[in-house]
């Protein structure tokens, strides 16, 4: 009967052991299991975070992008403004050389006539 009685405390005190080893183990996977859950929510919150740099940067490289296109445009339109300019400066240059030319040749003339003028005078 004693053997009985100590078999059984034996037993109970094993039954009691397993069962503070359970709730050892459940507390420590509970514990995991907390901070597992918090590292995953900071990498949310830091995923969302890269998220909308990602998107202000994606935001401002379209509004940078158009900046660019518009003052591509302008640059284009400058670029052919002075080129017409350039056209019309050239002929009307080469309109003044004419001219000159013209003028240079009564001036040669006018000499020529001058100079005859005083041979006969």
């Amino acid at each position: 009967m004693y053997q009985l009685a100590l078999q059984k405390h034996d037993l109970r005190r094993m039954e009691w052991n397993m069962e503070m080893e359970f709730h050892r183990i459940k507390s420590k996977s509970i514990v995991s299991a907390r901070r597992l859950h918090k590292q995953l929510t900071e990498t949310r919150n830091k995923t969302v975070e890269q998220d909308e740099k990602i998107a202000a940067l994606h935001r401002k490289n379209a509004a940078l992008q158009q900046d660019l296109n518009i003052k591509e445009t302008n640059f284009k339109q400058e670029i052919s403004i002075l080129r017409d300019k350039s056209v019309k400066q050239d002929e009307f240059l080469k309109e003044q050389e004419a001219k000159i030319a013209d003028l240079d040749k009564k001036n040669t003339k006018l000499i020529q006539d001058l100079t005859e003028n005083k041979k006969n005078f």
